[in-house]
């Protein structure tokens, strides 16, 4: 399986197909993993220096993909198959290669000449389900269905202060009117409160494909995602999100330009619609380091009623803007860097100005800006494993309205998560994945109020399907 190369290779990354024999892309993999504490790097010029050599082309075949740079393991499968035309593994490999760089017709040439040859029972499988490869490749239009079932926890779900107190000032004019009070939080709950929900979500897309190299594509779809609490209500809500997507290619950049709108209902604060606009691209700059980026602008319209009387003074709009680098040591480790800038600014302009509703507006308005670090690690066939770690200093111009203060924020989360395929438990299970994750955010503020430690985990079961 080769997976985790489509990235760098494919507008759409994709899962191939669960080989039953892993004799082929893998199996080389391992080969060449087992070869490495033996044995230098093979290298083109060592290539150039003795072309015929087969046991050199292999290792330098072995080595590429171990890499992820298929290109430079096609040459070398071909010419060793120049060499020895019979050998029906290097063929089969030569057209798995061919399939995962999207060259369908040189693949599909490859897979019907093999086809006619007496094969193994494997080996015809193996033809058939590439054949399948390029034959779904080749529809323009696809639909498909994924879904969501899990669990959720937070051991502070409703961000309780680690104070227990908030700030306030009477009279803005006197010094000795600050003071505290106990906080309370929606509900009138006096200390953190621990909660698990049950969550599950739908989501149904369709989408065109260009029948070309590129894989260009244009997908529209909606979603729905519902968390509902046990005991309490801080962790229930409901979203639904209306959205179009496509990817391009672009001068060597993959370009991600999206439109959606997403409408939630929460009990625990006011019913909101966000529309969104965004592009994201990423350029491979060699086969280990890429770069990524991307900016967004949301309008957020907050709804409100007689239970969030207050809730349209958060209406505004938000920009962000980010940018990163990935790339791959021990031909293994993914490893990525990113920064983000994201600013909110409110709509104020809707209230009578030096009105308490107009500053408690103002007060919304913020610059924050984030450097998040992290890697991800396959494991074997069967899963992934990734970790990062955040850190967000968000800054308020503007005086919040309660403590007469002017707001700093200082947030820093570390996640950690595990992926476990579905093929671990079943062959027939390929459809599925299992998502294991665990946060500790903690936010430090000059206003104790909006000081807190939150940690979170969620369990979830996803399953895809697709025409």
């Amino acid at each position: 399986m080769i997976t985790h190369f489509q990235s760098n290779q494919n507008i759409r990354p994709r899962t191939l197909i669960h080989l039953a024999a892993r004799p082929l892309l893998a199996g080389w993999i391992v080969l060449g993993s087992a070869m490495a504490p033996a044995m230098a790097e093979v290298l083109w010029t060592d290539i150039l220096q003795d072309p015929d050599n087969i046991e050199l082309n292999e290792r330098f075949v072995t080595e590429r993909l171990a890499t992820g740079d298929l290109p430079a393991a096609l040459s070398a499968v071909e010419r060793v198959i120049y060499l020895n035309p019979a050998d029906i593994g290097l063929r089969l490999l030569r057209a798995e290669i061919l399939v995962n760089l999207s060259n369908d017709t040189l693949a599909r040439g490859e897979l019907d000449a093999l086809a006619k040859l007496p094969l193994s029972n494997n080996q015809q499988e193996i033809v058939e389900r590439l054949i399948a490869v390029i034959d779904s490749r080749a529809r323009q239009w696809r639909t498909t269905v994924s879904t969501s079932l899990g669990v959720q926890g937070s051991d502070n779900a409703n961000t309780y202060p680690s104070s227990g107190l908030i700030d306030f000032m009477l009279n803005p004019t006197n010094e000795a009117s600050r003071g505290t009070r106990d906080y309370q939080s929606y509900g009138g709950a006096t200390k953190s409160t621990r909660e698990v929900a049950t969550v599950a979500s739908l989501t149904a897309s369709t989408t065109y494909e260009r029948p070309t190299q590129d894989r260009e594509q244009i997908s529209f779809g909606v979603s729905h995602a519902s968390s509902k609490g046990r005991k309490y209500e801080y962790l229930t809500n409901h979203a639904t999100t209306i959205f179009t997507n496509a990817a391009l290619r672009v001068n060597g950049y993959v370009m991600r330009p999206q439109l959606r709108v997403t409408h939630t209902e929460a009990k625990t604060s006011a019913d909101s619609t966000v529309s969104t606009a965004s592009i994201a691209f990423g350029k491979s700059l060699s086969d280990r380091v890429s770069v990524f980026g991307g900016a967004e602008y949301s309008n957020v319209d907050q709804h409100a009623t007689s239970k969030f009387a207050t809730a349209n003074q958060n209406d505004g709009h938000s920009a962000s803007y980010r940018i990163g680098v990935s790339g791959t040591v021990f031909s293994r480790i993914n490893l990525f860097a990113e920064g983000r800038i994201a600013t909110f600014n409110p709509m104020e302009t809707r209230f009578v100005a030096n009105t308490t509703a107009h500053r408690m507006s103002v007060a919304n308005k913020n610059k924050a800006e984030t450097a998040t670090a992290g890697f991800a690690i396959p494991l074997s066939d069967w899963g992934r494993l990734n970790a990062s770690i955040a850190g967000t200093n968000t800054k308020y111009p503007n005086t919040e309205l309660t403590s007469q203060m002017i707001r700093r924020d200082s947030r820093q989360r570390t996640r950690v998560g595990m992926q476990v395929n579905g093929t671990l438990l079943s062959p027939h299970l390929s459809a599925m994945t299992i998502d294991f994750s665990g946060s500790i955010t903690r936010n430090d503020s000059n206003i104790r109020q909006y000081d807190y430690k939150r940690s979170d985990a969620s369990l979830l079961v996803n399953y895809r399907l697709a025409d």
